[in-house]
């Protein structure tokens, strides 16, 4: 090869003809230009991208280790999403969809491993069917959450959705796929869902559940269908590609009233967990309850104390103490909501009233005192004390539009908490440094004792700040969402976090408490741990012997 040629590079391999190729384990050029012209003459030359700055932008991710696509195609409908499977499995390129990318702390839009040919689905935007009477719409997976929560307000809509705190641009069946949490009664959102339209790595078309039947009329209504339920096939899996998904949307009650609840003794959590899994079961609380740290509420209203300052050590006890008093903020603080007339909520506030005042008194808070806040903030004006007013006043604005169905960036501002320069405004979490480790524990209190001796030791050991949130997505289990705040701008602490996420997934792991999901850097060693791979594994062989689509997530937010 002569060293003058014009080459570009990627992980390794090295095309004289210009062209960014993935890595040679994969595949050979012929087929890589085979594959790229078959794709062109399909989709149009816009729609395969090839040029080092798209590909180097779809692979940036708030974790630590990035790859880079070796294409990206960007189809729009459901046929050329057949014929783009069927041309990558003529050829044997792997491909990873994405809906539109938003999976922040889990990897974004990176591939699972450097080369993979990115399919984007996030031109697939439409919002099919919004049913008002039975309480569904059904959407494409470029449809977010933001557009959806718009196009019920603009129809004056009887319904709401479900939302998560990963901002209005994130993906509503990504999300779903992920086996995604919210805030309200529908907050499991795959337990919500049905009436999925898959294609299959061959480029076959199947609909899951009633969906498979000559005009079913239950197929968008009732998630079993008949015979095996497949469904579940296609979440955190490889085995499809989702272009159509039914979701079911609440119908928005005559009030909806949050409430918080500080407690200033961090020992007394675990008989907080036990009281609020008590309420659940007894039908008191309907919705998914957040427990939240004191860092993790924080990090969403300000930056960390020191944030320009390199080497930094994690918070002290006496630091983090008085970042509480200056936000009010508690060690843990409990954010829920409750739905329903006026008869059914003040049943359920007095019930928390008595159950919960034991830690502290609750706060209800719904639209009208919002507004009544926001009234004394500006008769406030320039005091002083309107700083503080005001902090408390956005936080618990975001708060209720969220258990409200109404998507907000603003809790995306912790992704921040540990780069150097301060986010003057919400930025693209893709550019902080971030990684999420999510796992599942029991509700019952001493579960969330054992998971805070894993946790907090581990991430001290390596240098970082604990921010956690533990979520009772049903009555009896809570999914911990533990983030590893980083400065993006250190490599030394790029690489620290990487090795703190790799000790406190295997320490959790080997304490039974795996993760509800996972990240791109985990695929490998989660493939390994799970007993049902060999069946796994059968049934990829049923769906297609030489499955194409790439190993790990094949949809992300």
């Amino acid at each position: 090869m002569n060293p003058d040629s014009p080459t570009d590079t990627i992980n390794g391999f090295v095309s004289t003809s210009g062209s960014r190729l993935p890595h040679e384990a994969i595949l050979d050029e012929v087929h890589w230009h085979q594959a790229i012209s078959s794709w062109r003459d399909l989709l149009g030359s816009d729609a395969v991208i090839e040029d080092a700055a798209s590909l180097e932008k779809a692979g940036e991710t708030a974790i630590p280790r990035a790859h880079c696509p070796g294409a990206i195609l960007r189809p729009k409908t459901v046929d050329q999403i057949s014929s783009c499977l069927k041309i990558a499995h003529q050829f044997e390129l792997p491909l990873y969809p994405i809906s539109r990318g938003k999976n922040w702390g889990y990897g974004t839009a990176s591939p699972a491993t450097a080369g993979q040919v990115q399919m984007d689905l996030s031109q697939m935007d439409r919002i099919l069917e919004i049913n008002e009477e039975l309480g569904y719409a059904v959407i494409e997976p470029g449809v977010s959450q933001g557009q959806l929560a718009q196009a019920l307000k603009q129809r004056g809509s009887g319904l709401m959705l479900d939302v998560t705190g990963a901002g209005p641009d994130a993906s509503i069946v990504g999300n779903t796929l992920e086996r995604g949490f919210g805030h309200t009664p529908l907050g499991d959102h795959f337990q919500h869902s049905c009436g999925m339209q898959v294609v299959l790595p061959t480029g076959e078309v199947i609909e899951t559940g009633f969906g498979g039947f000559e005009n079913a009329q239950a197929k968008h209504v009732f998630p079993w269908g008949l015979g095996p339920w497949i469904d579940g096939l296609f979440s955190q899996s490889n085995l499809g590609v989702v272009t159509r998904m039914t979701v079911w949307l609440m119908r928005r009650p005559e009030r909806i009233e949050a409430f918080a609840v500080r407690l200033q003794d961090e020992e007394r959590l675990p008989g907080l967990i036990d009281v609020l899994r008590d309420l659940r079961m007894r039908g008191v609380l309907h919705s998914s309850i957040h427990v939240a740290n004191d860092l993790r509420v924080i990090s969403a209203l300000r930056g960390c104390p020191g944030q320009n300052t390199e080497n930094r050590r994690p918070l002290s006890t006496e630091q983090r103490q008085e970042l509480c008093r200056e936000t009010a903020t508690g060690c843990w603080n409990v954010l829920g909501a409750i739905y329903g007339d006026p008869r059914q909520v003040a049943w359920a506030r007095k019930e928390i009233r008595r159950h919960l005042g034991k830690f502290d008194r609750p706060v209800f808070f719904d639209e009208r005192k919002i507004r009544r806040w926001e009234t004394i903030g500006r008769w406030l004006g320039g005091l002083k004390v309107a700083q503080k007013h005001l902090a408390k006043l956005a936080s618990a604005r975001s708060a209720l539009d969220l258990v409200s169905g109404i998507p907000t960036a603003e809790h995306l501002r912790g992704a921040f908490w540990r780069n150097t320069q301060p986010a003057s405004e919400i930025k693209d979490p893709a550019s902080a440094g971030l990684i999420w480790i999510s796992p599942v524990i029991p509700m019952v209190g001493e579960h969330s004792k054992k998971l805070r001796a894993i946790v907090e030791p581990t991430l001290s050991q390596f240098g970082f700040d604990p921010l956690v949130t533990l979520t009772s997505i049903n009555q009896r289990a809570m999914c911990a969402v533990i983030s590893i705040n980083y400065d993006r701008g250190s490599e030394e602490e790029a690489k620290r976090a990487e090795s703190c996420y790799k000790s406190l997934w295997e320490k959790l792991m080997n304490a039974g408490y795996p993760p509800y999901r996972s990240g791109i850097q985990s695929m490998e060693s989660l493939a390994s741990q799970h007993r049902n791979q060999p069946l796994l594994q059968s049934i990829k062989r049923a769906i297609d012997p030489e499955n194409i689509l790439a190993p790990g997530r094949y949809i992300s937010r």
